[in-house]
């Protein structure tokens, strides 16, 4: 499968050996100003999660030019990680090989992804709610911050999805969370095979 213009996706990569990829205060800001410049103007962006070892974006592509994005996708990590290696120096790649790429097929798929996407932080135990993980799109929504770098969800699906909508996800015993958790399995299951889109370990 290659990337096609129109189309939602979920991408993804974590680091070699689990190491920390945004090390200290302004990695992400960074991170995230790099993809504005490398990756938005190919893509409109839905929803985002950094993690300290990992990140998400949910994407819809909205360029012809296939190869540029690709490219654009390996600059932003690897410029990313020859970054870091001089921060700290450290040598080689800090993320694995290929980025991934899942197609999201359908609508009702698109707020799954959104929904794993956000709750990433909460099922590790960072938060208790996803508002509340600063390096996310659902926080930046949430107060109403600079929200250029996204599309809303609910102009794509009509759906809204707030703190309200995620019922209360910081108490296990509580039922919305339960059925995100199925969500989540779901997601986590990966019954459609990635997309190896790009080498892009950088060093």
């Amino acid at each position: 499968m290659i990337l096609e213009t129109g189309k939602f996706y979920h991408l993804y990569n974590r680091s070699n050996n689990k190491e920390i990829v945004f090390k200290e205060p302004g990695n992400h800001e960074f991170f995230l100003e790099k993809y504005s410049k490398l990756i938005s103007p190919y893509v409109e962006t839905i929803a985002y999660c950094l993690m300290p070892t990992h990140f998400h974006f949910c994407i819809r592509v909205v360029t012809e030019d296939m190869d540029r994005l690709r490219d654009n996708i390996g600059v932003l990590l690897s410029s990313y990680t020859k970054a870091i290696n001089k921060r700290f120096d450290r040598h080689g790649s800090l993320f694995q090989q290929h980025t991934k790429a899942i197609w999201i097929d359908d609508v009702s798929y698109l707020s799954t992804v959104c929904r794993y996407i956000h709750l990433n932080p909460v099922r590790a135990g960072m938060v208790g709610r996803p508002e509340d993980w600063r390096f996310s799109s659902f926080n930046r929504m949430s107060r109403s911050d600079d929200v250029r770098l996204l599309i809303p969800l609910f102009h794509l699906t009509g759906e809204v999805i707030g703190p309200e909508q995620l019922d209360d996800v910081g108490s296990p015993e509580n039922d919305g969370q339960k059925r995100y958790w199925i969500e989540d399995r779901r997601i986590g299951a990966h019954q459609r095979e990635p997309v190896q889109i790009l080498s892009a370990a950088g060093s």
